[in-house]
This record gives structure tokens, C-alpha cells and sequence, in this order.
């Protein structure tokens, strides 16, 4: 082996071991591995190792090792030889020495140590003499640095041979090396500590074979993994051909993989969280890619992953139950006969077989069911009053119950009773559903409330109830069942017993579903019949109150009926503890039924309602219906083309499959058997092909199919034992078959008012006369009448219309005018004077409007009188601040009476007027002008200087505020208007004052004029006082009016002052 000088060479930092356990009394193993990491100047390096345990002494401690490379290495190494010294009971000093290029820090050594040899081994020590170079060799009799043993020790994990034939010369792949890999058949939990020795025998009868004198042999390992490891080794002879074979000895200690033999359950997978610490867990992480499948328990999963991390957190029993989504309102309905004829006060209980893979078998079903007289010959009869339910409900059948009240006197025909029944698993499409336990009670009434989702139901929500009973056969139980106090949001389930103390009663359960809209094509119509019973029942009825129900349309023939009572408190209605409600269908045709209801308990007879919903068969009699196609199954085989042809004939054809749900549903038909589809590559070898002629709708192969094995041309499904897939084969072989065809939309005639249906794949569409609109022009359109007035736009709506008004109207039917003031209205063409309606911030109300000549638009606001009470001069100040409503004759000018409209606080403009309620043609007394209110409210003007109600003084020989006006009209000649041209130290003429008082004894709220010293007043104007302080509260009832010259003499009654904004 050359050295080559001055290459870099690796030293150990880091050193990984374990301790093994003793075995054998004192025996003690131990191993380990050291990392030589770091680089040194040449290809030799030693570091020293402590042992992890250190033995009693260090007489007869052996150390065994070998190299080997770290597993993410690519290439085969150089060889390189590895050798221990300073041996002592703590420690040991290693050193390699490698040729070739240096390892780069890949090089690991494994070691084992002990100082006696378990039981089955032999240990011992030789010395060889000095050499200096070839091949030195010693006969060992086992004495020497070496392990030898007979049978595995309770360290080793694993021990053997690998043979090395060594034929031809070595690959320069493997770097002149000869490599075997070796794998563990239990894997590790981590890469274990793997001890290797070449053994050469020399044949001396063999003239190639290879003397041991001048032979070099060299083994290491390559690369261990937690299942395997690579080992190598080089001889003298190099690259020749000629190479003696030999034999490895190898030895692996190392804990095995703690979750071998570990089973996990609910989808749990076990991990190692250390040697002997094995835990199961759940998958955290699942890809997101989108493959539904569906549990037994009913719920769709984005894909499988999801569905086990799932059942693993939950610790969950369910299954996958197919592929595809889960169907949303798995249902099956029927009629069934009730042939045995009661003794008296007998129950009559009969199985009920259920369509096998409907439903799904870890989700409850829930069944209504409802007793009818269907087949009785004569369709005036009325029968008993019953009570029906249902038990023992299975996966393949139920128990239905029904018992009669009364003894059983009244002949029944050669049936007793039909029962049309509803299984069903979820809620329908826009409906809910639910089970109430009820609690276990003695005797009469037990009731108990369901909660609805709020705003689930717009209105009154159709309710069905039905009782289930746990105990069969218990015939006591027999009880009436029905819904009190419905509303949107809640109602209550009640139920009676039949017969008074007939003992305890529990274990019971109602199922109830509600619902709004109909569940189409379960469903084709449901409604509400309202039962008046204000008189007493009759005998022609037996006593019981009956109405009859014509069907929309006529059916083929007699739709199953669903029933439920339904009954109110209000009204002074019976408390539900005294009632007892049993509902029926008497004769049900293709036209119509009859409902018949009958109170068993006391005799009277509340108002009440009867729920139902009509469940015709959607297709032709042994045709089912799904997702908008009717599917008939046949259980007899047919060859493809017999199948083919027989479903041609029925307007069908062997079904083109368009989704995994419909796949599912198919292979259910059949109960887990195989059977046609409706694909093959008849016409194009290769090109397969649907019945309908389109290419490129959903496959489910099964795994290397398919392969045209000697002329498979057609397709059939495997069923559910094989997961739903698909295979091709003969099509002369003899197989079941479906056929499928499109479900006619329009053939239930769903278009009302004589609309016209044009049916589509899965719909239909109507077109609708004129006047009417709605999917099924079932809606008036309440617009064809153009009711929207001045150009209005008209939507229609259930029962209704609005209309969109262009401004300035408004209204049902924009009949009336709306501005926010009069000016507006002015501007938008409005120029006749008188009333008009304003909307002001979504608020409508009426206003008077002087809509005269160019300087009209003048809002009618207030009226000040002296006839009536003084309002506008209340202590509290009430008109002027705080009256909510408008008062008086607001939309006319000439009543002589006090009066506010809304406008005082809600009309906004930049100028006041002043006119006389005797002058017709409202000639301004006075008028602001320069924008002296800023686009304020008068209210809101008036405020802004503060609120004065009461004993509040608003100033002291001043005006709080005033605007310069222009006089006109008949103002000389008007009260209050009698210092109109005085100037004083208040304020000037031509102007009107906001809040004006005098120091010498009087005030007002809006003075006209001039006031104070020079004029002698302050009190002329609107709403003045003789008080000493400007307030409203008259202090020593000195005078005050709503309007006037000197509040100290008595005011003119004989007109009143208006008061308008613009």
C-alpha cells in the first residue's frame, strides 16, 4: 500500500457510541463509532477514545475495528488500513492510514470492546515479529488480537459470511475494489456499528492460487444504513484478472428499529423517538391535491390522506366507504301494504326491505312515515284514527308499527292500512333535519322545543315529524306525535300516549326534517292545510275533520303522502298537555287525497294545520331516478350487444359514465356484481369510445388495463370489491347491465300559468306568458301594468313591486313630488304654488311652497298668532327647540292659528321672509338678503347663539345677532312692525335682531327694527316680553305674546305672521 507524502489528513472531533448491556453475568460489550472530520498534512491520523463504561481492568480488554465512509459518499474509497493501541481499561488510541486522496472528512471508524468473550466466543492475543515489508503471517490457535465465536452473542443483531468469488479483474467503477452490498432483514433505528474481517484460504493444490506471502488483503466498509451496508475489498493483485476468492466475516451490533412489530391503530404510523421509544402518530402533513372519496359515516374527504389524518385524530372506526364525493341526501321512499288485520287494541308491526348501498352504513337513518287508506274501495269512507312508527332500523330493512284507536269495530277492506314511508340520511337541499330525544314520562303529554338556525327559514317552514321507538314490540308505547307553536325559528315536538297510564315510556326519538323550498324531484309539491273545526265533527267523517287537496297537476299514478299535524297555543287554544293529534291520509289517487285529522284525547277541537309533501315516482315504473337521468337495471346477463340493443329499444342506452359519483351509484345497482358499460373500441382499435359518441368523459381503469387480451373490444365494471374500477373483455361474455336515458324535465308539466317548458340536460327552462315570470312562471309580474308613475322604473318582486324614482318624485308609484326645499323644486319646473312633499335625508314630508313669479321658491316654515295659546312663548321654549313633529295647518297660509312644520328644522337656506296670513299673495313684509343665515336650518340658526328655555336670559341690552332686511308689502300697517325706521344704541333700522333685549325692561326674539333708549322699546317683533330680563319665563306675568309692538298692550288678533325660508 503507498502513502502518499504530504497529502492532508483528518483527525477526530467528534466520537459517537452507545453501551451495550451486560450480558452473561459480568460481561461487558461495548461499541461505538468515531468521525474523523478535520484535515491534517498527510493521509495518517490517530486520535484516543474513552470508553463510554470503563472496565474493572485492563488486563485482557480487546478492542476490534473497522473502517467505513459516511453513506452519502458516492464513489468506492481507497483502501485503508485502521489498528488500536494503548489499550487500557478507559481508553484506547486509534489511527488510520489511508492511500489516495484523502476522505475529506468522510472516514469512520466502528469499534467494539470487551475483557472476556461472551459465552460462545473466543478472545486472545498474538504477537508478530518485526518487519519491515511484504506480507508477515502467523499461524493463530486462537491466541491472538482477533474474535472468534461459534454462535451469535446476545450483542450481536446480526452475523454471517458474504462470499467473494473475485472472478475476472475489479471495475473501475468501484475503484479496482471488489463490493458487495448486504441487507439487514430488520431494519435499524439507527445505522448500527458493523465489524468486518477478510478470510483467505490458500489452496496448495491449486497451482493459482495465491501464497499468503504474496498476497495483501484489505477490507472496510463503505457506507452503512439503517437497512444495509456496503463493504469492499483490495488484494495484491490489483487491476489483473486473477484473484483468489474469500470470505467476509462481518458483525453488526447496533438497537433495532423499535416500531418492528408494532402495529398502529386508526391510521397511525408508528416513529421512533429513540431506541426504545416507538409511538404511534398521526400523518400531519397530506398533499393537497384533490381526489375525493367518501366515508362509511357520509363525509367527503379532498382525498385519502386527509380522510386517515382525520379518523387518526379523532381515533375514529370509519372506513372509505367509495371514491367520489358522498351523496348529500342519500333517500329511498315507498308504499307498503299492511296485510295482517288487528285484534283489538293490537299493533301491527311488518319489515320494510330497504334498496341495499343507498345509504351509508355508519351514518343513522332517519325514516317519516304516514299512514294512508289507499286502497280501500270506497273513497268516502273514513277510518279510525291511528298512530304509526317505526323500529329496528337496519342497514338492509326497518320495522314499521301502526295501531288503530278505538276497538277496532269499523271495517278496514282486505288491507289494513298502507304506510308511505321516507328513509333518508342528511337534509334535503335548503331544509334541515334532526332526531329529538324525547324523555322518558308516565302518562299524557311530553313535549319538548327545537331550536332553528336564525334566518334559516324566511317563512313558516314545512315540518314532517315521525317517532322511532329503541324497545320493539312494546305496544303501550303507541303514542301521537305532532308540532305545536311552529315559527321560523322554532317549534315544538309533542307526543301522547294513546291509551291514559299506560305505563313508562322511553327510549322514544322523533325524527323531524323542515323545510322551505322543495327538494326537487323528491319533492313536487308540499303545502299547508288549514283545518277551522269550529264546529263539532260529524258523523259522516267519524268524527274526524277531513279536507281534500287537489294536486297542481295529475300524476301517473297515487304519489306517496307524507303528513304532519301542526298546532298553536295562541289564541286560547289548548295547552298541548290536553291534546292529542293523530293525522292520516284517507284515499290518495293520480288527483288529489284527502287529509283527515281527529282529536283522541278531549272533546274539543282547536284550529289547527296539516303539512304535506306529494312524492311521485320521478321516472316510468322500474326506472330510478339520479342527478337529472333514469337508470333501469336488469339482473339477467346479456352479451354487449344485447345489452346495447335492449336499452336502444327503451330510448336508452348502456350508460356513458360522467362522474366517479355516478360510477358509484351504477356498480351499486348491482349489488358488487360486474357489468356492462357503455364503452368500447369496437369501431377503432385502441380508441375507446362511449355509447353516445364522446370521447372524453371519466375513466376509472384498473391497473394495466386495459390490454386488449385477445380482442377485448368492451368494458365492463368490477364492482365494489375491486374499487369500483374497470376492465375490458370479450363482449360475448354474459354480464348484467344498466341503462340510462335522460330524465324529461317537462314531463311533470312544471311550467304554471301556461308557460311553455323546453327541457335541458339535468333543467329546464319556461318561457312565460306575458304578465307572469319566475323559473316556473309561478309570479305574477306585477310591473305589466306599468304602474310607476313620471317615468318610474318598475321592479317586480314576490307578490309585489318597487319602483326607482327619477328626482324629484317619489312614492309606491313616484306619484309624489320630492325636493329638499322649495327652491329645488323651483329649479326643476315646479312653478305652481301650494303643497308639496320634501325628502330630506330618506324623511318625506309635507310643505307649502310660494312658487310666485322669479323670486319664488319660498318654504312655508312657522306661524305666530295671538288667537290661540301662546306656544311659541312656553317657558320651556318648546317650539322653538325641541318639538319633534310639525303642528298646525302647515301647508296654508291663512289659518289664524299657531302652527311649525318640519321645515323649521330641516329645510336649510341663506334668507328669511316675513308675510301676513290675511294677504294672499305673500308679499313680503319684510326679507333678508346677504346670505345672512349661511345654508343653516332656522332651528338650527336660532341655536347657534344657545338654548333659553326657562329662566335662561338671552342678553343684556343688546341683539345676540341680526341681518339687514328690505321692507315691503303692508309692514306700516302691521303689529310689530311699528319701529321698522328707528336706529338706536340695540341696533339700526332695516335690520332684524336674533335675541334682542333692552336694559330698561323688555325683549324680544326677532325684533324688527331699531330698539332701546332712542325708540324707547325692544319688545316689537316676534315673540316679545315685558319682562326685565329676555327671557321666555314671564317672571311677574308683565306680558308676553307671539308676536306684537309693546308686549305691555294687548296684541292684534285679527291675523297671523308667517314665517318662510329660502
Amino acid at each position: 500500500m503507498k502513502v502518499f507524502p504530504g497529502s492532508p489528513m483528518l483527525v477526530v472531533l467528534l466520537v459517537v457510541y452507545e453501551i451495550a448491556s451486560m450480558v452473561e453475568g459480568q460481561t461487558l460489550v461495548q461499541n461505538g463509532k468515531i468521525n474523523f472530520t478535520a484535515s491534517y498534512p498527510d493521509l495518517h491520523y490517530c486520535t484516543n477514545v474513552q470508553f463510554p463504561r470503563a472496565f474493572s481492568s485492563s488486563r485482557n480488554v480487546r478492542v476490534i475495528t473497522s473502517i467505513s465512509y459516511e453513506s452519502n459518499t458516492r464513489s468506492v474509497h481507497n483502501s485503508a488500513v485502521v489498528w488500536t493501541s494503548d489499550v487500557t481499561q478507559s481508553s484506547f488510541r486509534v489511527c488510520v492510514l489511508e492511500s489516495g486522496p484523502r476522505t475529506n472528512g468522510s472516514a469512520v471508524v466502528n469499534w467494539i470492546a470487551f475483557r472476556s468473550a461472551p459465552s460462545g466466543m473466543l478472545d486472545g492475543t498474538a504477537s508478530l515479529s518485526a518487519f519491515t515489508s511484504g506480507t508477515k503471517c502467523e499461524r493463530v490457535t486462537f491466541a491472538q488480537d482477533w474474535l472468534a465465536f461459534t454462535r451469535r452473542g446476545v450483542q450481536f443483531k446480526f452475523q454471517g459470511k458474504l462470499f467473494f468469488e473475485n472472478g475476472g479483474a475489479p471495475r473501475e467503477k468501484d475503484n479496482y475494489a471488489f463490493c458487495k452490498i448486504h441487507n439487514f432483514t430488520k431494519e435499524f433505528y439507527a445505522p448500527p456499528v458493523v465489524i468486518v474481517s477478510v478470510n483467505h484460504l490458500y489452496d496448495s493444490k491449486n497451482v493459482y492460487s495465491i501464497k499468503p506471502e504474496n498476497n495483501v488483503l484489505n477490507t472496510w466498509i463503505e457506507e452503512i444504513t439503517i437497512s444495509s451496508f456496503r463493504v469492499c475489498l483490495k488484494d495484491l493483485a490489483g487491476m489483473e484478472s486473477q484473484h483468489d476468492p474469500v470470505t467476509l466475516d462481518y458483525a453488526v451490533i447496533g438497537d433495532l428499529d423499535p416500531c418492528i412489530n408494532v402495529s398502529c391503530n386508526y391510521f397511525a404510523i408508528c416513529k421512533a423517538f429513540g431506541p426504545k421509544d416507538a409511538r404511534c402518530i398521526c400523518v400531519d402533513d397530506c398533499p393537497s391535491y384533490d381526489e375525493p372519496v367518501c366515508s362509511s359515516n357520509g363525509t367527503t374527504y379532498d382525498n385519502e390522506c386527509i380522510f386517515q389524518r382525520e379518523m387518526c385524530d379523532l381515533q375514529a372506526n370509519f372506513t372509505l366507504y367509495h371514491p367520489g364525493d358522498c351523496t348529500g341526501f342519500p333517500s329511498q321512499k315507498g308504499r307498503h301494504r299492511l296485510n295482517h288485520h288487528p285484534n283489538w287494541a293490537e299493533a301491527v308491526c311488518e319489515q320494510v326491505p330497504l334498496v341495499p348501498y343507498v345509504f351509508y352504513p355508519d351514518k343513522p337513518v332517519h325514516i317519516q312515515v304516514s299512514v294512508n287508506h289507499v286502497n280501500f274501495s270506497d273513497p268516502s269512507y273514513v277510518h279510525e284514527a291511528v298512530v304509526a312508527w317505526v323500529e329496528d332500523i337496519r342497514e338492509n330493512n326497518f320495522t314499521v308499527c301502526v295501531t288503530q284507536a278505538g276497538r277496532n269495530e269499523k271495517k278496514n277492506g282486505k288491507t289494513f292500512a298502507s304506510v308511505d314511508w321516507l328513509a333518508y340520511q342528511g337534509a334535503p337541499d335548503g331544509g334541515v333535519s334532526g332526531e329529538m330525544d324525547m324523555p322518558t314520562w308516565w302518562t299524557g303529554t311530553s313535549c319538548r322545543t327545537v331550536s332553528l338556525l336564525p334566518k334559516k327559514f324566511e317563512s313558516v317552514p314545512t315540518v314532517l315529524v315521525s317517532a322511532q321507538h329503541e324497545r320493539r314490540g312494546v305496544k303501550h308505547d303507541a303514542s301521537s306525535v305532532w308540532v305545536e307553536d311552529l315559527t321560523t325559528t322554532s317549534f315544538k315536538i309533542c307526543i301522547r300516549e294513546l291509551q291514559n297510564f299506560d305505563g313508562t315510556h322511553q327510549s322514544i326519538h322523533v325524527d323531524w326534517m323542515a323545510f322551505e323550498e322543495l327538494h326537487r324531484p323528491l319533492f313536487r309539491e308540499h303545502g299547508s292545510l288549514y283545518f277551522a273545526n269550529g264546529k263539532k265533527p260529524s258523523k259522516e267523517f267519524n268524527y274526524a275533520f277531513c279536507e281534500d287537496v287537489v294536486f297542481k297537476k295529475p300524476y301517473n299514478d297515487s304519489p306517496a303522502i307524507l303528513v304532519s299535524a301542526n298546532h298553536s297555543t295562541n289564541g286560547g287554544n289548548l295547552n298541548p298537555m290536553y291534546n292529542s293529534i293523530s293525522v292520516w291520509a284517507e284515499y290518495i289517487n293520480k288527483t288529489g287525497f284527502r287529509a283527515c285529522v281527529k282529536e283522541i284525547f278531549v272533546n274539543h277541537h282547536d284550529p289547527l294545520s296539516v303539512s304535506y309533501a306529494v312524492m311521485p315516482d320521478v321516472c316510468e315504473l322500474g326506472w330510478n331516478f339520479y342527478n337529472g337521468s333514469c337508470y333501469y337495471t336488469s339482473d339477467t346477463c346479456k352479451t354487449w350487444s344485447d345489452a346495447s340493443t335492449i336499452c336502444r329499444s327503451m330510448g336508452a342506452n348502456l350508460p356513458a359514465i360522467e362522474s366517479q359519483e355516478e360510477n358509484v351509484y351504477i356498480q351499486h345497482r348491482h349489488n358488487s356484481e360486474k357489468a356492462w358499460i357503455g364503452l368500447n373500441d369496437i369501431a377503432t382499435e385502441g380508441l375507446f369510445t362511449w355509447v353516445d359518441g364522446c370521447p372524453d368523459k371519466f375513466r376509472y381503469w384498473a391497473e394495466s388495463q386495459p390490454n386488449d387480451f385477445q380482442g377485448e373490444d368492451c368494458v365492463h365494471s368490477l364492482g365494489p370489491r375491486h374499487g369500483y374500477m374497470w376492465n375490458d373483455i370479450d363482449c360475448s361474455a354474459c354480464q348484467q347491465y344498466t341503462c340510462k336515458k335522460d330524465y324529461d324535465e317537462c314531463s311533470s308539466s312544471p311550467c304554471l300559468n301556461g308557460g311553455t317548458c323546453v327541457n335541458k340536460k339535468r333543467n329546464f327552462t319556461c318561457i312565460c306568458p306575458q304578465a307572469y315570470k319566475g323559473r316556473t312562471c309561478d309570479e305574477f309580474d306585477e310591473c305589466s301594468s306599468s304602474p310607476c308613475l313620471n317615468s318610474g322604473t318598475c321592479t317586480d318582486g314576490i307578490n309585489n313591486y318597487t319602483c326607482s324614482c327619477p328626482s324629484p318624485y317619489f312614492g309606491r308609484q313616484c306619484q309624489a313630488v320630492a325636493g329638499t326645499s322649495c327652491k329645488t323644486l323651483l329649479a326643476d319646473g315646479f312653478t305652481s304654488t301650494g303643497s308639496y312633499t320634501l325628502r330630506i335625508s330618506g324623511y318625506s314630508f309635507q310643505v307649502y311652497c310660494d312658487m310666485t313669479g322669479s323670486s319664488g321658491g319660498w318654504t312655508l316654515i312657522a306661524r305666530f298668532s295671538n288667537s290661540d295659546a301662546k306656544n311659541w312663548m312656553r317657558d320651556d321654549a318648546y317650539w322653538w327647540y325641541d318639538i319633534p313633529s310639525s303642528q298646525g295647518s302647515y301647508t296654508s297660509t291663512s289659518p289664524n292659528s299657531d302652527m311649525i312644520s318640519e321645515a323649521f328644522w330641516k329645510v336649510k337656506g341663506t334668507e328669511i321672509r316675513i308675510t301676513r296670513s290675511d294677504d294672499s299673495s305673500h308679499s313680503a313684509l319684510l326679507r333678508t338678503y346677504n346670505n345672512c343665515f349661511g345654508g343653516k336650518t332656522f332651528r338650527g340658526y336660532m341655536s347657534s347663539y344657545g338654548k333659553f328655555s326657562y329662566r335662561n336670559v338671552w342678553s343684556n341690552d343688546r341683539c345676540l345677532g341680526s341681518c339687514p332686511v328690505y321692507y315691503g308689502g303692508w309692514y306700516r300697517s302691521t303689529v310689530g312692525f311699528s319701529q321698522a325706521h328707528c336706529s338706536s344704541n340695540i341696533q339700526g333700522s332695516h335690520h332684524i335682531g336674533f335675541w334682542c333685549q333692552w336694559d330698561r325692561g323688555d325683549g324680544s326674539v326677532l325684533m324688527i327694527g331699531g330698539g332701546g333708549s332712542g325708540c324707547s322699546r325692544a319688545d316689537h317683533g316676534i315673540g316679545i316680553t315685558e319682562n326685565t330680563y329676555g327671557t321666555f319665563d314671564d317672571w311677574h306675568d308683565r306680558g308676553e305674546f307671539d308676536f306684537g309692538d309693546e308686549a305691555g298692550n294687548s296684541p292684534t288678533t285679527s291675523y297671523a305672521l308667517n314665517l318662510w325660508i329660502r
